[in-house]
Order: C-alpha cells, then structure tokens, then sequence
C-alpha cells in the first residue's frame, strides 16, 4: 500500500512540474524586458495597419537557448485546408538567454500558425493565432 502512495505522489509531482517547465510560444500584449514575462495572452488579435504588432514570446523549458531561434509564420488557406508558408524571422534571444521574442507585424488577417524553431528546422512549440484585420492592408 506504501509503495502505490509513493508512486502516486511521485507521478504527481512529475506531471505537475512537466505541466510548468516546457517549452512553449505565447502570443501577447506586452511582456517583461528582464524575465519574459508575458501579459495579456490571446488566442485572437484585432489589428490593422495603425496596430499589426503582436509580441511572440518562447520559453525554452527554463534552460539556456545555445542556438539561434526563428519565428516561422504559417497562413491557413481555406481552400486546400492547409497551412501555408508565410514569413520567417529571427528571434531576439534574450540576455539570459532562456527566452527569446519577436514583435511581428501582420499585414493581413487570417488564421496563423507561429512556431519557434531551431536552425535544424526542428518545431520547438507553436501557437495558432486567429489576426482580425480591420481597414487597408498594410
């Protein structure tokens, strides 16, 4: 019966401490310069050519980044129900190199997949986002 407890409580502590330790991207407002910190997290943006930004901040598990990270930005295309090729960036790594960001600029609305990855091609994490354009193109 002890040795069921024991393994309960380990298997807990292991999911609980995965759940916040991984890598992950996160589409926000605004975030901290030092720590990363994201505020104001959205699935959907409204913007136009006065308000494209929106920050991409990705978290490497809590370790330091060792290699170049890129924004790769992908467009859903409603007629082949697919994503599309769409951008790709470099992200800014921060000092303490645990997180890296970028402030991308949409020029259009749409369904967007971002992701990070490494120089490999590798998708670190990826987000979707859904851009909802008011106004001109940019």
């Amino acid at each position: 019966m002890n040795r069921m407890k024991f393994s309960a409580i380990v298997m807990f502590v292991m999911f609980t401490i995965s759940a916040f330790a991984q890598k992950k991207i996160e589409a926000c407002e605004s975030y901290d310069e030092k720590t990363g910190e994201t505020s104001g997290v959205f699935s959907s943006w409204d913007a136009s050519a006065k308000t494209p930004y929106v920050y991409y901040v990705f978290y490497n598990d809590g370790k330091k980044i060792t290699e170049d990270i890129f924004l790769y930005v992908d467009k859903y295309n409603e007629k082949t129900r697919e994503y599309d090729i769409f951008d790709t960036r470099d992200m800014v790594i921060s000092d303490n190199k645990k997180w890296a960001m970028f402030d991308y600029d949409f020029t259009e609305g749409g369904k967007y997949k971002l992701a990070a990855a490494n120089a490999n091609g590798e998708i670190l994490a990826s987000v979707v986002n859904t851009i909802n354009w008011s106004g001109e193109k940019a």
